[in-house]
């Protein structure tokens, strides 16, 4: 074997190992958790689709309702409008209160409420099933969706 091309042996058998481990991981796609799925696509574990109010009474369903249409993929939130949107990440919704995400070590997000109390498994879980906040009450008010 000529000099040159045994230099490059080594970096050959990485880039060789390196594409053979990249074509396993994408041969066999992951199957997405049942938050995952609820989150995304708007579907409970069971397969049905997820069922909001939204404002003004109106029913939505599945992809419609899945908490990434308003919250984002990230998790993030959004604003549009007069609509605030807070981020639903866990950073944001598990901490504690505090004057300032900076005070928090938490990135600035501009429809985060730093106010709230903070939640734990067991208020997150009821206000994902019933709407109510880790304060106990209604995440939104008669007031705040007339106001929308």
């Amino acid at each position: 074997m000529p000099n040159e091309l045994r230099g490059a042996a080594p970096a050959v058998a990485l880039a060789l190992s390196l594409l053979m481990w990249a074509c396993a991981l994408s041969a066999a796609p992951a199957t997405p958790s049942a938050g995952e799925t609820l989150y995304r696509r708007g579907l409970l574990p069971s397969g049905e689709p997820v069922q909001a109010l939204r404002q003004g009474g109106a029913t939505i369903q599945g992809a419609d309702a899945a908490c990434v249409s308003c919250h984002r993929r990230s998790g993030l939130g959004s604003t549009e409008g007069r609509i605030s949107i807070p981020p639903i990440a866990g950073a944001y919704l598990f901490a504690p209160r505090a004057k300032s995400l900076e005070e928090l070590g938490i990135p600035f997000v501009d429809t985060a409420r730093i106010s709230h109390e903070p939640y734990i498994d067991s208020t997150l879980a009821q206000a994902i099933r019933d709407g109510i906040g880790a304060n106990g009450r209604p995440q939104l008010s008669d007031a705040a969706l007339s106001d929308r």
